[in-house]
């Protein structure tokens, strides 16, 4: 409307916009009723809601499809006559028949020669009067009716072309009334001042929702769809119940930031709550954070965690750091094969705000916020989610008004593309390790105790807890990643027994594979009758084409599978007598999507492991047969009737299985795309082990030099040894390929010990055990291996560094007194620091009682003379008497610097100890390295008194050093800790995760 004062409030330009208006409004609204009348075939008297839910629309997703106010409106009204425009389209997408699916936008454009198309034209007419549209004269408004009665015309043509049951009759009266209406229209001389009122409101609300919609209505109903889609869902296929809420069950996952060189040793250890603070080496905050992960880490659930976060608590209890800096918080799975652009996936995110807004409209106004998309799973990439990411980093982010920030999430495979499609963009990367050893049980329990009360499991939560204590390094390093300890737990609350027989990933998945199988077979023949040996044998013979489906959908980089390959297992079904819907659910998830013709279902993989574990099935049942197996018969049958010698029969048939032998090369048939490959590879290693060693044997060298190829790297390869079970042949090829360092932790002792055998005596072994050491299988055996070989090696026993009664390293210590072996770095637990190797230069040392307080404090400086020591980590277990202690040595002399600090266990009651503590270890002119505080339980208050103390007895800490505790205060609270230890301290203070203090 123009702003200019003009005689009566209107001038001509304003009446013209009202004409259009109400040309829009009363023929474009009768158009949208006729087609919501002839295209939904409900009741007379029956409202859309009570159509809609006959159908089988369930209430919750009733109520993400229309807001309060429409809800209001369709049951005031069955016949629709009251519903304005955005409500009539609203209906038109979700209850008419013969129509496009809605989240086909290909379809639903205002383009074309469709009825979608039409209904799109005419809903985007009203709504261009918000983007201030003006008529200079009377030729521009008769154009412009002009064109919207055209597409009116050609609308109602093309809506008896959809439902022949329309009379040409109804059409020609319908066009013939709308022409005379727009033609009464563009004659009238004045408006009825009812008119003038009503649609100068309309045309007002209009203008002011564009500005705040998104902002409120928008972001308010993307939450409700978070709350819907943060569940952890790897497992819920087995129960067969619901998901669990992501925050019930999380726990804290171990993170470290790297620099971009990718396969960079340059690490720090951070908390998982603080990867939205994290800077740039230039100290600038990233547009573009890269999370990776291997399959399993974690990724996807602890994006889900951001965005349960973001939905459902205030910034004050957000465990996520920095996340209340977004208004809105996007999310777009990369192996969705049906977003192609931006629009698109503002419209499944914010379904009601695309019926009152055009696509345009929200774009623009999400890019005027500050936001927050995360893109899950960069390295399944399809054509329609490349296009996604490229228009958002090359169009929107540029554009973005507001703060537009990514997270992606990805396995190691796509972060060589990183570097092009973040060039443009300051970013950074992070990596997922998994659950530390020390949370793992935490982990177990809880998820279990949540999973009991969803009435999933009746098993005893505390035996599971101790099982994992004692077979954590048993079970690997596999089993420090979040899907592998859910699949456990899932097979402990459904069958306890089968959890003893686990030792590897793949063990794990059989495991889980057979129990679905026989509870199918079961519910089958009790819902069916038939008989158990068939409906089994049945049930395999379909698992087959499942497996070949899955390996084609992972070589076409889909985790969806297409509607050829669910056509394929029907059929299956069909012909093996087995009921479709049960079979689906018991081996993938089940999704649906709302469509006027009722629910759509979709098969996807419950994670993409298990269709990768599903594919390597595949594989193993083609490696098990030749391809021409028919072949060979024919030769057998025609050589039995020959009178040839029985050594030249065996030599032909040999030759000819040999030529027809199937091969892993063959199966995959590209090496350009190997590295997609690799996690189905790990899972052959462990199927053709559990075939035997000769099978394994046969494909050894053909199944490393393909791992080599899928870009397998640094500790993957010891997982593929403990997957072969120690396979000597494995080991004896595996050994080449470690060249910089092996890095040997608490599940790849057995590993370690087959592949010294093979490895170069130089190579150096990095030792990192986190169990406690008496569960740690082959420990003895490992390190008098290691202890023979002539190289340099650094051996963390991090759980008696860590814990109170740890017992402690002296006697395997003494394994390295006069040996071949440098031992450069040692951490742990010892009574005696004269067991030290000659050769050590970094020390990290506990000290838990006051024995060992005067012990170790008495030897300290001679330790730093002699050995030359370069670092020096002091932990001081709570209850050590400060009076036991004496100032340490100097470690370096040119700034002072003595220990790292870790004193363990404090609460609010304990500063005092802690600082006499800090002020006894510190020499004259000393200054701390830094100084952490795990496990602590002090407040807001406490942490004050801390730093107040510390400075009030003169604590020298070094430039830039760090004093980091592990509390529950809140993220204000922390800030002003910050700023308050920057002022007093001249120190970086934080509250981090215990992971990222030890």
């Amino acid at each position: 409307m123009s702003s200019s004062p003009s005689p009566g409030g209107l001038d001509a330009g304003d009446i013209r916009i009202l004409k259009f208006f109400k040309a829009v409004s009363c023929e474009g609204k009768s158009f949208l009723l006729f087609v919501f009348q002839k295209g939904c075939p409900k009741g007379n008297h029956e409202t859309v809601e009570e159509y809609l839910k006959s159908k089988g629309l369930s209430n919750k997703d009733y109520k993400s499809l229309f807001d309060q106010r429409m809800r209001l409106e369709i049951e005031g009204d069955p016949s629709g006559k009251k519903f304005d425009v955005t409500l009539l389209f609203a209906v038109i997408q979700n209850a008419c028949e013969k129509l496009a699916k809605k989240s086909s936008t290909g379809e639903w454009k205002a383009e074309g020669d469709e009825l979608e198309n039409y209904c799109v034209m005419i809903k985007n007419h009203r709504n261009e009067v918000a983007h201030g549209l003006k008529f200079p004269d009377e030729i521009n408004l008769f154009k412009k009716l002009d064109t919207l009665q055209d597409h009116l015309e050609k609308g109602y043509k093309s809506a008896r072309k959809r439902y022949d049951h329309i009379a040409e009759t109804t059409v020609l009266d319908a066009v013939k009334k709308m022409r005379a209406n727009i033609e009464k229209i563009k004659n009238a001389t004045i408006l009825p001042d009812l008119d003038i009122k009503k649609y100068q409101e309309e045309i007002k609300k209009l203008r002011d929702n564009l500005v705040n919609y998104v902002r409120n209505e928008g972001v308010a109903e993307v939450k409700d769809k978070i709350k819907a889609q943060t569940n952890v869902d790897p497992a819920s296929f087995i129960s067969g119940k619901q998901a669990l809420k992501v925050k019930a069950v999380f726990t804290s996952l171990e993170v470290v930031k790297e620099k971009k060189g990718l396969k960079c040793e340059d690490q720090t250890r951070i908390d998982y709550s603080s990867v939205l603070e994290q800077k740039t080496d230039k100290d600038e905050t990233p547009s573009i954070r890269v999370i990776e992960g291997e399959a399993g880490a974690g990724k996807s659930t602890f994006a889900k965690l951001i965005m349960a976060d973001w939905a459902e608590t205030s910034s004050s209890s957000s465990q996520i750091k920095d996340l209340d800096k977004y208004e809105l918080v996007l999310y777009a799975e990369c192996k969705n094969k049906f977003v192609t652009n931006f629009a698109h996936l503002l419209t499944l995110l914010m379904p009601q705000a695309s019926y009152s807004m055009q696509s345009e409209d929200i774009e623009r106004s999400v890019l005027a916020l500050r936001v927050l998309l995360i893109f899950d799973g960069l390295d399944e990439l399809n054509k329609a989610s490349e296009q996604l990411v490229k228009e958002i980093v090359e169009d929107k982010m540029p554009k973005s008004t507001g703060m537009f920030h990514l997270l992606l999430t990805t396995r190691p495979q796509a972060l060589k593309e990183l570097p092009t499609l973040c060039s443009k963009f300051e970013w950074i990367h992070m990596r997922l390790l998994g659950i530390i050893s020390e949370n793992r049980p935490g982990f177990v329990q809880k998820l279990h105790e949540e999973m009991k009360n969803e009435s999933m499991s009746t098993q005893d939560t505390q035996k599971l807890v101790d099982y994992v204590k004692r077979s954590d390094a048993r079970l690997g390093e596999h089993f420090r990643l979040p899907l592998n300890l859910t699949l456990l737990t899932y097979l402990w609350a459904e069958s306890p027994t089968d959890v003893n027989s686990v030792t590897t990933a793949t063990h794990l998945f059989l495991r889980i594979l057979k129990l679905i199988v026989n509870r199918l077979v079961s519910r089958i023949v009790e819902n069916r009758h038939g008989e158990r040996d068939k409906v089994y044998e049945n049930v395999k013979i379909y698992l087959e084409v499942l497996y070949e489906m899955s390996f084609n959908e992972i070589t076409s980089g889909s985790l969806q599978l297409s509607e050829t390959s669910e056509q394929c297992l029907k059929n299956k079904c069909n012909s093996l007598e087995l009921p479709f819907d049960d079979i689906s659910a018991a081996f993938m998830n089940v999704t649906r999507d709302w469509t006027a013709d009722g629910y759509e279902l979709h098969l996807t993989a419950p994670h993409k492991s298990i269709m990768e574990f599903f594919a390597a099935k595949w594989i193993l049942s083609r490696l098990r047969q030749p391809q021409n197996q028919s072949d060979i018969e024919k030769l057998k049958a025609c050589l039995i009737s020959l009178k040839i010698p029985e050594t030249k029969k065996e030599s032909m048939l040999e030759s000819l299985k040999e030529e027809n032998n199937t091969t892993l090369k063959s199966i995959l048939k590209t090496e350009s795309s190997l590295p997609k490959y690799q996690n189905v590879l790990l899972h052959v290693s462990g199927l053709l082990n559990e075939e035997g060693s000769e099978m394994l044997d046969q494909h050894a060298e053909e199944l490393v030099d393909l791992l080599t190829q899928a870009e397998t790297t640094g500790q993957q390869w010891l997982d593929i040894i403990a997957e072969a079970e120690c396979n000597s042949n494995i080991a004896n090829l595996i050994a080449p390929k470690i060249e910089k360092k092996l890095i040997v932790r608490d599940g790849h002792t057995g590993a370690a010990i087959s592949i010294f055998k093979h490895l170069h005596e130089k190579t150096p072994v990095q030792v990192i055990l986190n169990c406690e050491i008496t569960y740690i299988p082959y420990l003895d055996n490992f390190l008098e291996s290691l202890a023979k070989r002539n190289c340099s090696a650094e051996i963390h026993f991090k759980h008696q560094w860590r814990n109170m009664k740890c017992g402690n390293s002296d006697d395997l210590l003494k394994l390295f007194t006069d040996c071949s072996c440098q031992i450069n770095k040692f951490t742990g637990n010892l009574n005696n620091l004269m067991d030290l190797p000659d050769s050590t230069e970094s020390l990290k040392i506990a000290i838990s009682n006051d024995n060992q307080a005067e012990n170790l404090c008495s030897q300290m400086k001679d330790v730093v003379e002699e050995f030359s020591l370069e670092y020096l980590g002091i932990h001081v277990v709570k209850g050590v008497s400060p009076e036991k202690l004496r100032p340490l040595p100097i470690v370096r002399h040119c700034d002072k610097l003595t220990a790292a600090l870790w004193l363990s266990g404090i609460s609010d009651d304990d500063v005092d100890w802690a600082v006499r503590v800090a002020k006894v270890l510190l020499p004259v002119d000393g200054k701390f390295y830094s100084l952490m505080f795990p496990r602590s339980h002090l407040t807001y208050e406490g942490c004050r008194k801390l730093i107040d103390e510390l400075r009030a007895h003169n604590i020298a800490f070094r430039h830039s050093s760090k004093m980091l505790v592990t509390t529950g205060i809140s993220i204000p609270e922390v800030i002003k800790l910050r700023f308050y230890a920057a002022n007093t301290l001249k120190c970086e203070f934080d509250c981090v995760d215990d992971a990222v203090i030890w």
